[in-house]
């Protein structure tokens, strides 16, 4: 067995209750709660804010340009095709860029905000590779399980949301990240891979919360 489908299916139990939990069931229907995604949107956004941080200080940790190359490239692909869609929600709710960022995240986000900050301070490449992934694998994983099988219900009001896990480009840029995370960390140590697969299991828990608190309204100011 590769090493990622075996940090994956390390945390696959995690990764089925996103399939079953109700602001994933509901939106995936449409009928999710409007105020609950206002409230996803706005701490998504504080999120992506400091992911993009995080993933500025691996290319600095990082001692080859082929590795930095693909970090820049893959944090280009998340801003420029989810900046757009948090934009159009934004500008729906009547919301600007420059407010949110002046928004407190919420405590499950500041958690996951700080967990990131934490790997990527103190550990190299594998183990924030561990911190960063579960974001973007398990979007994939519950956009071919979930929002896949709903594709032809364009009238949905958050198609514009899930249709961007749902690109060719999306899935090419996981295949990417998942071979990357391969050959940095199948030759590693025994030791040190019990570690990743516990750092990835951590964050697939803090993604897990993530949508619990997003199943909550927000207070928005």
């Amino acid at each position: 067995m590769s090493f990622m489908k075996e940090v994956i299916n390390g945390s696959i139990d995690i990764w089925n209750r996103y399939l079953e939990h109700p602001f994933i069931r509901e939106l995936a229907l449409g009928t999710l709660d409007e105020e609950k995604f206002k409230g996803y949107i706005i701490d998504d956004s504080i999120y992506l804010r400091e992911y993009a941080r995080i993933f500025a200080y691996a290319m600095y940790k990082s001692k080859r340009m082929a590795d930095i190359q693909l970090f820049y490239n893959i944090l280009s692909f998340v801003n420029e095709s989810e900046n757009y869609t948090r934009i159009y929600y934004l500008q729906k709710f009547g919301l600007t860029q420059e407010q949110v960022e002046e928004m407190e995240a919420r405590p499950e986000n500041k958690a996951y905000i700080a967990f990131m900050r934490n790997i990527v301070l103190n550990h190299e490449i594998p183990e924030i590779l561990m911190a960063v992934l579960p974001c973007m694998l398990s979007y994939k994983y519950i956009a071919e399980n979930v929002f896949k099988p709903v594709s032809h219900r364009k009238d949905n009001p958050y198609w514009e949301f899930m249709k961007d896990f749902l690109t060719e480009e999306f899935f090419n840029n996981c295949a990417k990240w998942y071979l990357f995370a391969e050959k940095k960390c199948k030759n590693l140590a025994a030791e040190r891979k019990a570690i990743l697969l516990e750092i990835f299991r951590s964050s697939s828990e803090h993604e897990l919360q993530f949508w619990d608190m997003s199943y909550r309204k927000r207070k928005i100011m």
